[in-house]
Parts: structure tokens; sequence; C-alpha cells
């Protein structure tokens, strides 16, 4: 770096010096002001609330003494005017309060006083939710708003005493009111020194504050303890100008100060430093004769270094004349080395040269960096190289060392990797040759090369497991497709073959039954298996979503166990089906996700019970050290251990290869363990071969129950519903569909209407005022349900829309809620679920 370059360097970091100081006395200087403003914002916060408070204390006072009076009791109960005039009326004026309202129990007006200032606009209505708070409260004091402004409300329930030995219930109700006007805001001006302003909480009123003005806020709130009005005190400090300007004063003389040391200290140093050193330069570089004589003629320590630079030109020309006869003797010695030398850095190859009579070796600088050397060693030998293997392969190392030594006809290859402690481990591979030998042919001396070969091992071990992954993923593939197959044409045989069944005309009613039931279960497992693969879809894609609620632990426990005691494989086989709770169960509430969990469980009883011929089934839950441990146990053919973990894997199952013994899609187990690492917690098998099988899964539990959030409760429609004087809008472009959909609605005596798509739904609704609901699919041509729920709400707001669709996504959810529908409805349609969900608009 030149001299001028460090001296623009010295004044560039005395700028920032400059800069530093500048930035903190302004950071000073801000928080010195900060700290100004926030004493000043501090003792009128206090000042504002003191006064404020004793204001409100006045009036909050009066209505309290003024209820604890047998007088007022029998006042309230035999209503005198000429003793509400003298008793009441004239609290208006004595403690400047502008209405006095007194009230019975049964909430009727006993006596009403407004002072002369009165008008309309300042009336205003006492609710029945203020009386049902004040009887509970026995005293209150809120704030509401009018047409002309604020207004102070202090209420208090009648008593005959106050003693607190003698606790007498309220016999009636005592309220009075003040308004603020305009009078009494210059009132508390005057007493604060400040200027008072209040608006509407509901309004977002901003106003521009002076830098010397400071302002502070008290919020008051109605009965509900809702904030209804922002009162503003605000007061100019002429000190906080004052110390401002001073500030800026100070930061501006900083400034002027560093840029006129800034400039005297450059240039002196140009004229003092920079221009003699740039003569020293000039004339050692390119001997530059005027430069020279220039330096000699200062009048400072310069002069002398101009001399010493003319003796070291008149050596340097005799040096150089003596080096240019060197150097062309050693470029002839040293150019077939330095060839060498070039070709192997350029491979980035090491070098190695071992004396096998002596022992010693010798590293050249790349072997050292490939193996990390730390040049420890005085004497490097092989037992040194040997330290830097990795010790697994230390011994094919030595073994095709060996094998060289006996043959040297070929070359020694080996491939190795490092052992250097905390150096990232290398791969390496050594090529070597014995070059000289002894009289009697023993090898002497032998030489090779290292290199680093990471990258291709590297490669080579990604393409070794992205095969085995391509083949595992090939195999995985038609085990899925072969299974799939099975799966989906089991119960389509069954459906398909059945129907065809049911055309026969000497079917009897009995066989009609028994085939529909047929066809059922079959329709039941392929949904079930279409469910399986888009739960695993989801899961895959990271789609799935937990919600947890607060719910019944029995409840979802007592809901599994009903569902499957009456299951027909646990009936025909007799097995014993029962639900195990801890004894003194202190756990009644768990947050979880409802529908999530009875999938877990329905999926790992189901499996014990495809896997139990006879015996037993018990599921259930223990708890230990806040943790609930859920289970399912079973006493049928067991797991073989090396398939207890494999099963939880998609599409596997513990049957050997080519064995269908069981149906299923193997994917069960894989579902339930994503949703159990959704929710918190583990999952786990405990198995032996022919004596049964436990799950577990565990699941956090927390016992601090929220009282606000609701204990869902499931209602079950338990008569007929008569909607006779309800119509129906069934927009659905599948004629079979909307056939469906008028059978499970026939019983109610409904009226309906159906639209082919979109647009033909739009214009009933625009010609049928009658219609009560809209249950819209919305995938249809021409406008889809999407759009057309979009249009009809615009309409009608109020018109529930009850969306039905085959995509059971929660993005297809998502997107009909956006869309306007308040309802959800998935195809295959339960009958059931869809009445429910149309009776709950109904009653609503």
């Amino acid at each position: 770096m030149k001299t001028r370059s460090k001296i623009m360097l010295v004044l560039l970091s005395t700028t920032v010096l400059f800069i530093c100081i500048l930035l903190v006395a302004q950071n000073f200087n801000k928080r010195q002001y900060r700290y100004l403003i926030d004493g000043y914002r501090y003792q009128q916060e206090i000042s504002s609330n003191a006064i404020l408070n004793l204001q409100s204390q006045k009036i909050q006072q009066t209505a309290y003494d003024y209820t604890y009076w047998d007088d007022m009791v029998n006042f309230v109960k035999k209503p005198v005017k000429i003793w509400g005039d003298d008793n009441v009326k004239t609290i208006l004026s004595s403690f400047k309060v502008n209405v006095a309202l007194v009230y019975n129990l049964d909430l009727k007006p006993v006596y009403e006083a407004y002072d002369d200032s009165n008008s309309d606009e300042n009336s205003f209505e006492i609710k029945k939710a203020i009386f049902d708070s004040l009887y509970k409260k026995h005293f209150i004091n809120y704030f509401i708003s009018s047409p002309s402004g604020l207004i102070e409300i202090s209420g208090a329930t009648v008593h005959a005493t106050n003693d607190v030995d003698r606790k007498t219930p309220p016999q009636g109700y005592f309220f009075l009111a003040k308004f603020w006007d305009k009078e009494k805001i210059n009132e508390l001006e005057t007493v604060t020194g400040c200027k008072v302003s209040y608006h509407e909480a509901s309004n977002n009123f901003k106003i521009n504050i002076p830098p010397n003005v400071i302002q502070t806020e008290i919020v008051l709130k109605n009965w509900q303890g809702v904030p209804t009005y922002h009162v503003q005190f605000s007061k100019k400090y002429s000190l906080l100008k004052v110390v401002n300007n001073l500030n800026y004063f100070q930061i501006i003389f900083i400034a002027v100060m560093a840029v006129i040391i800034l400039s005297i200290f450059y240039l002196t140093s140009i004229r003092w430093i920079s221009y003699p050193l740039q003569l020293v330069s000039e004339s050692l570089t390119s001997n530059n004769k005027i430069s020279l004589f220039r330096l000699q003629r200062l009048k400072s320590e310069f002069r002398q270094i101009g001399y010493l630079i003319e003796n070291v030109n008149n050596q340097k020309k005799l040096l150089e004349e003596e080096i240019n006869e060197r150097k062309l003797a050693v470029e002839k010695l040293g150019s077939r080395e330095l060839q060498l030398s070039a070709s192997l850095e350029a491979a980035d190859q090491g070098i190695w040269d071992w004396n096998l009579e002596t022992g010693s070796i010798f590293f050249d600088d790349t072997w050292k960096n490939l193996h990390s050397f730390n040049d420890n060693f005085l004497k490097t030998s092989f037992e040194t190289w040997e330290q830097y293997i990795n010790p697994d392969d230390i011994v094919i190392f030595k073994q095709k060392l060996n094998d060289h030594l006996t043959d040297t006809k070929h070359l020694l290859d080996v491939e190795y990797r490092t052992h250097s402690g905390e150096k990232q481990q290398k791969w390496i591979n050594c090529k070597g040759r014995v070059i000289t030998f002894s009289e009697n042919g023993k090898p002497v001396r032998m030489i090779g090369t290292v290199q680093d070969v990471s990258k291709r091992k590297a490669f080579e071990n990604e393409l070794e497991e992205a095969k085995k992954k391509a083949e595992e993923s090939d195999i995985l593939k038609s085990a899925f497709l072969a299974n799939m197959s099975h799966e989906i044409r089991t119960p389509m045989n069954g459906i398909l073959g059945f129907t065809q069944i049911l055309k026969e005309p000497d079917i009897t009613k009995k066989e009609q039954m028994e085939y529909l039931a047929i066809i059922e279960n079959s329709g039941n497992l392929l949904l079930n298996l279409i469910n399986d693969i888009v739960d695993i879809s989801k899961i895959e894609a990271g789609l799935i979503n937990v919600i947890p609620s607060q719910q019944s632990l029995d409840d979802l426990l007592d809901h599994i166990y009903n569902f499957f005691k009456e299951n027909t494989r646990i009936k025909e086989r007799q097995i014993q089906f029962t639900l195990e709770k801890p004894e003194n169960n202190p756990m009644q509430f768990i947050r979880t996700d409802k529908t999530r969990f009875t999938q877990i469980f329905t999926n790992l009883i189901g499996n014990a019970i495809k896997f139990t011929n006879a015996g037993s089934i018990t599921f259930g839950y223990t708890y230990n050290n806040g943790t609930l441990i859920f289970f399912v146990k079973d006493t049928g053919e067991g797991i073989a251990t090396d398939k207890q973990q494999i099963i939880f894997e998609r599409f596997m199952q513990a049957e050997s290869k080519g064995s269908r013994l069981h149906e299923g899609t193997g994917l069960g187990l894989a579902i339930s363990k994503a949703f159990v690492e959704l929710l918190g917690g583990k999952i786990w098998v405990e198995s032996q071969e022919g004596k049964g099988s436990t799950f577990y899964f565990s699941h956090p539990y927390t016992e601090r129950i929220e009282e606000n959030e609701p204990v869902p409760i499931n209602i079950r429609p338990a008569f007929q519903f008569d909607w006779s004087m309800k119509t129906i809008l069934v927009v659905e472009d599948v004629e079979s569909n909307y056939m469906l959909i008028k059978i499970i609605l026939r019983n109610t005596h409904a009226t309906l209407l159906w639209a082919k798509n979109g647009k033909e739904a739009v214009d009933a609704v625009k010609l049928n005022p009658a219609i009560d609901i809209v249950i819209m699919d919305l995938r249809m041509p021409v406008m889809n349900g999407y759009e057309a729920t979009r249009i009809i709400k615009q309409m009608r707001k109020d018109l529930p829309v009850i969306a039905q669709t085959a995509y059971s996504l929660d993005t297809d959810k998502n997107k009909s809620k956006e869309a306007g529908c308040d309802d959800y409805i998935t195809k295959p349609i339960n009958s059931n679920e869809m009445l429910m969900k149309i009776q709950n608009f109904f009653t609503k």
C-alpha cells in the first residue's frame, strides 16, 4: 500500500472515529431528551389519573352514601314525591351531578330528577343486563356515550343498613349521572394545566403532536369493562424545545471541528510526508535522476535518504550483471525438475519416496496437505504413514503393498481413507513402484504418488444408493400395484356381482336385503381404501393438519367401544372385546384432534380383529408422568421380530412375500404412525409370534382445562323431520346424484328444486325467494359451485349453502368456506349427516 493510500486510510479511520463520536453524542442526547420526556409524562400521568379519580370518587361516594339508608328503602317501597324532591333532587345541585334515578326491584322507575341543563340529547337508558350485574356486585361505575358526549354513571343497590355483620338483600336501585360538558372539561383543564380532549374508543383518532408537547391518555370503560372513551391530556413544555436546540448545536459543533481537524491533518501530511516519500519511490523504482536531485535538496531527514539511494543504485548495476550470469546456470539445471513438479501440481498429486533399507520416507507438501500431516515427527517412516490411515483400511493396504514387493511387475494401486483426527476424512488413491534393486534383486527404493479421490468415491456411493432406492422403489411400486389391484377388485367384485344378482326376478326379500348389505359393506371397504390412499398422499405432501380441541376422554373411548362391539367378525369368532380404564381415573378431558385420534384406534383395533381368530382384544390407556399411554392388545397371530419395524412403513405388512392371508393395503399403520406423531406422541409394538401383539401410542396430557372451551356433544336426530313448509334447491349436474338426494329427502315432505349447473342455480335464487337452503355441488359445467355461491351470497347473504363434493382434501373445504359456503358434505353422502346439517340450519 502506498504512503498516500495509508494517509487516506488514517484519515478515513479518523473520520469514522469522529462519526462514531458524533453518533454516540447524538444517542446520548436522544436518551437524555427521552429521559426528560419520560419524567414529564410520568408526572403528567400521575396527576391526570389522580385528578380524574378524585372527580369520579365524588359521584361514586355520593351514590354509595345514599343507598344504605332506611328512609331510602321506605321511599323505594312507597315513593313520596315531596321526600324525593327534598332528599334526591337536592343531590344534583349539592354534588354537581346532572341526573338522579331511583328504581324498585321490578326495574320500574320510582323517581327521576334532572338538572336544568338536561336535554333529550343527554338522556340515556339503563339496560336490564346492568341491573343484573348491579344486583350481584351492589355497586357499579361506568361511562357511556351519548349524542352530546360522554356520561359517567354510578349505580348502587339500596339497603337498609351498611353493617357488614348484617348483610341485607337489595331493596332497589339508585343511579347518579354526570355529563362531561364543556364546563366540566374546562374545570379539568384548569386543575391539571393540560389541554383535555376525548374521543370514542372505536374512532382511531390521531393528531400530530409537536415535539415540545407531551400527551397522556386515560381509558374509560363501560359497565362490561370494554373501553368506551379515550381521554387525552396534552401540555406544552418550553424546556423540551430548548434542550432539543442545544442538542442540535452540539452535534453541528462537533461536525465542524472534525472537518477542520481532518483538513489540517491532510494538508500537513501531504507536504511533510507524502511528497518526500513520492520522490523516494520514484528514485528507487524508476531511477529518476530528477526526483533524486529534488530529494537531495530537501531540508529534512529525507536528504540523507537521497544520498543513500544514489549509492544503492550504483551497487545495483554490479549485482544485476552477476545475477544474470547465475540465472542462466540455474535455469538449465532445474528445468526438468520444474516440469515434473508442475505436472504433479496440475494433477493435484503428492509424491512419496521410500528408502526400503533405512525405512525413512520423504513426503512432499501435497502429501502432507492431503493427510493433514502435523510435522511433529523427526524421522518419517512407514509407521508414521500408518497413523494417517483409517484402521479399517490398514490390512488391505499392507496386503497390496506386500503383493507388489513380491511381484514388482504389477503396479501398486490401493485406495484407503485418512485417519487425521479433527480433519474431515478423505479417500486417497495411492500408486507406486520399486525403481531401485540391490545386486541380489532385493527392492531398495520405491516412489509413488497419492491423489484425493473423495469426490469420485462420494459419486460412486451416491450412484449405489440411488440404485438401491430405485430397486426398492420398483419393488414397492409393483407390490403396491398388485395390492391395489387385489384390494380394489375384491369389493368391486362384490358390488358388481351382487348388483347383477339383484336383477334376477325370483330372489326373495330376505336375499335382497342380504345382497344389499354385502354391496354396502363392499362399498365401505372401497371407500376406506380411497380414504387411506388420500390420507397417505396428504401425509407425503405435508398437507395433514391436526385441529386439537377439548374432548371427553371417556366419551371418545366409549364411542370407539360401542362402534366395534357389534362387529360381525368379533361375534362370529366369539372374541372377548373389552375396554380398560385406570381406577379412580383423574383424567376427564384431553386436548386432541377427535377425527385423527379415532382413526388411530380404528386402524389398530381393525388390525387386531383381522389377525385374531379366537381369544380376546383389549384396548384402553394408562397415565405415566404427564403422558397418556394408549394400547390395543390382542391374542392373535403375533408379529415376527424382524417384521416389527417395517410394519409401520407404507404398503408393508408382516406377511411374507407372495402371501395374501389377510386383506388390507398396508397403509393403516403408516397412517396411524403419522397421526400419532402429529399429535405429539410415539407409536411402538410388542409382540411374539403365536401369542399376540400389543400396540402402544403415547399422547401428551395437560391437566389444565380451559373454562371457556366447550366440550363437544354428539347430537343425533331422534325423530322424523317435517319440512313440508320448506323449499330446498339441489344444484347437481349428475342426475343419479340428484335422485339419491331426492330419495334421502323424500320423507321430509320438503319441496325440491333442481338446478343442473351454477348458472341455473343463480337464476333459481333470483326468481324464487321462497328457497330456504341450497345443496351446492362444487364441480359442474357452465359455472362451478364456488362462483355460484359467491353470487348467491351477494344476492341473499343469509341463505344457507351446504357444499357437497367428491373431493375430501382440506384445501377444497377451505376453498368452499372462502367462497361463502356455510357447511360441507363429502361424497358418498351420509343420509343422517345430511339431514342433521339441514335441520341445524332450519332450527337456527
